[in-house]
């Protein structure tokens, strides 16, 4: 074992070099705005607060450029003296580590194969006696819990050799992250490291051990993650998604590691974390409801808890060799649900992010997360003054020309850096799997080649889509509408022809209109003499508005195409991700899992039917705690009742009532009680 060097110096020169790189490039890019500004005879005072909006927001972008060939140089050097591996040590014998299931109105089955599988991937490593299992449940639905409950049960009973622990809390309060406060005050001192899961991860164990000896053998990192790679779900929407995060990420991952090293971001689950200094310091404040900024704790919570983690001195590391599993949307509705929980989250980062217990890194991450969900309004900015510079352009033919044919290689320039930003998206992640003999793992450089230009067709048409609706989430946010952090569809699910139109016929109204306003008051004055003195004929004009319109007036129909299910694409090979081609024991015995799960606890088993199961009648009544007062006080109310009679909440006391849960399961027996 050896120790790294010191990794923040380096750090500060990588992100000099970044920084440099990316104003180099938005400077050269933002001019080029400024020449089309030019062209379309606008004013200063248009001008200049659009690019001054267009440098900060693209700036952003190009550091993310960037990052793709810091990550192909990280990805391809064999040495690295930073990694913090290099530090890891095997586990002390009192070393502790829980393994946290946060659920809410999940599918029971799902979550328990996948711990299932975890521990049959884990108990094959000399560390495994070092891991402790929980299910923390905010579910409110009796039937739920009894669920719930049930397969732990099963869990328990099929891994004699492994502990896996089951609460339900009777009042949720701050959902996830106050789920996760209530084991901290439980158990927390008994444990050295905690294993942050969602309720569809899944991680081999080689990994969970492996973060464990990492955090074991350097007492300055608090968290330590790895790659995300999405897994499962087989409707095109998601096929796409999977197969471009695989091919990217990775590469985008290793970028970050390239400058942020132990400043990484946190994303809330698949991560490890070191419990004592998240008590110390992971504190997050209760804020009161101001304007469009609903109360309450920070709502995507992970990044303020990497900002106070690190500001207290602690070191957070993405590492992507480290692989770990999760599921996605399968279809657009789904995904927006999801990304507009983040967008509010993030909103709530402008109230926080200036805390001094912040870390100057993360204060300017928390600020830039945020107003990134302002970027698709300069989109449309700047559509509608593109719009309006066509128009002047068509009714000053001769000057414009003049212009275009002086300043001709800024078009070149403009063209060839969007041509180059396609390419480089799929270029170095090839190059990187090429070197790393796993480009089968994508169906062959051929069919990944083709699926990549799909993708970028895929692109040009929900880009539109995804602009609009980001904008009426922004919208909705800053008329105060309230989010709470719910469950989400995990399965495949597609969009009716119904639910489709009702959700996005707005944007078939709006396609529509550009298109009369393009066609109508634009191109009207593209008369045949303007054509001859441009030299440009409509339709090669007109061809660039085809993806913005073509994708706002088809929305409905493409939202619903990509839902479904294509066999013929699978069949093809299109879209292939490695997990298609070599899926790892972990993932293969999760929906092995499942399957018997679902035998032992189907679906429509709940609270009737657990209290007619001797099996977990017993095992439950073992369980419960006397409480007399509490027992003859409801057992005066409900006598006479049948289960059937019993409201949720009357459900909810019977079941956590030793003597209520007896009675009950007597009356239905016809069995005299005492």
């Amino acid at each position: 074992m050896q120790n790294p060097p010191n990794w923040k110096r380096a750090a500060n020169r990588r992100v000099a070099l970044s920084r440099l790189l990316s104003l180099l490039l938005i400077s050269g890019i933002t001019g080029v705005n400024y020449f089309f500004f030019v062209l379309y005879h606008y004013p200063l005072w248009v001008t200049i607060p659009f690019l001054v909006a267009y440098f900060l927001l693209g700036y952003l972008g190009m550091t993310y450029f960037w990052s793709s060939f810091f990550g192909l140089y990280v990805a391809l050097k064999k040495n690295d003296p930073y990694n913090p591996r290099l530090s890891a040590k095997d586990l002390g014998p009192d070393t502790r580590v829980a393994i946290l299931a946060p659920v809410y109105h999940e599918d029971p089955r799902r979550f328990g194969a996948a711990l299932g599988a975890m521990w049959e991937d884990l108990r094959k490593h000399q560390e495994a006696h070092h891991f402790d299992f929980f299910v923390l449940s905010d579910s409110r639905r009796i039937d739920s819990v009894v669920q719930e409950e049930a397969i732990v049960e099963l869990l328990q009973e099929r891994y004699p050799d492994g502990r896996f622990v089951y609460r339900n809390r009777r009042v949720n309060s701050h959902a996830k992250q106050g789920n996760i406060s209530d084991f901290l005050r439980r158990w927390g001192s008994d444990y050295q490291y905690m294993l942050m899961l969602d309720a569809d991860s899944i991680v081999p164990g080689d990994t969970i051990v492996e973060m464990a000896r990492i955090l074991e053998g350097n007492d300055r990192i608090g968290i330590v993650q790895g790659n995300l790679s999405m897994v499962f779900r087989k409707t095109l929407y998601a096929r796409i998604s999977r197969y471009i995060s695989a091919l990217t990420l990775k590469l985008g991952l290793y970028g970050q590691y390239f400058t942020q090293m132990g400043h990484a971001y946190y994303y809330g689950h698949n991560a490890m974390l070191r419990v004592q200094p998240f008590l110390d310091h992971c504190g997050l404040p209760i804020l009161e409801e101001s304007g469009p900024f609903q109360s309450g704790k920070p709502l995507s919570h992970d990044y303020v808890e990497a900002a106070l983690l690190s500001g207290a001195g602690y070191e957070i590391w993405t590492l992507p060799e480290l692989e770990t599993y999760e599921e996605l949307p399968t279809n657009f509705t789904d995904d927006m649900q999801r990304e507009m929980r983040w967008m509010v989250g993030s909103m709530m980062y402008l109230r926080v992010f200036l805390m001094r217990r912040i870390h100057p890194t993360y204060k300017l991450r928390l600020f830039t997360s945020a107003i990134n969900y302002f970027s698709p309004i300069l989109g449309w900015i700047f559509f509608f003054l593109a719009l309006f510079g066509l128009r002047y352009i068509f009714a000053h033919p001769l000057i414009a020309r003049a212009i275009i044919e002086k300043y001709w290689f800024v078009f070149v320039f403009s063209l060839g850096f969007l041509v180059v930003s396609i390419l480089v998206r799929w270029l170095l992640p090839t190059i990187y799997y090429h070197k790393a003999r796993k480009l089968h793992a994508f169906g062959g450089f051929v069919k990944s080649t083709f699926s990549y230009v799909l993708y970028t067709l895929y692109g040009l048409l929900m880009g539109p889509i995804l602009m609009a609706q980001l904008t009426k989430m922004l919208f909705f946010w800053s008329r105060g509408k309230k989010i709470h952090w719910g469950n989400q569809n995990r399965d495949d699910t597609s969009l009716s022809w119904s639910d489709a139109w009702n959700s996005y016929s707005w944007m078939t109204a709006i396609g529509l209109a550009f298109l009369w306003l393009v066609w109508n008051w634009v191109f009207s004055l593209d008369t045949p003499m303007v054509q001859t003195e441009l030299g440009l004929p409509k339709w090669d004009l007109l061809f660039w508005y085809i993806p913005l319109l073509g994708g706002l007036i088809f929305a409905p129909v493409i939202a619903r195409f990509f839902s479904l299910e294509h066999p013929l694409v699978e069949r093809l090979g299109w879209f292939t991700s490695p997990t298609d081609v070599e899926s790892p024991f972990v993932l293969e015995r999760t929906l092995s899992l499942i399957e018997e799960f679902e035998r032992e606890v189907p679906p429509t088993y709940g609270f009737i039917q657990a209290i007619h199961d001797p099996k977990f009648f017993f095992s439950r009544l073992h369980h419960i705690h006397r409480r007399p007062h509490k027992e003859a006080f409801w057992l005066a109310r409900l006598k006479g009742k049948s289960l059937q009679d019993l409201s949720e909440r009357e459900r909810h006391v019977v079941y956590s009532a030793f003597g209520l849960w007896r009675f009950f399961h007597e009356q239905e027996h016809g069995i005299g009680s005492d």
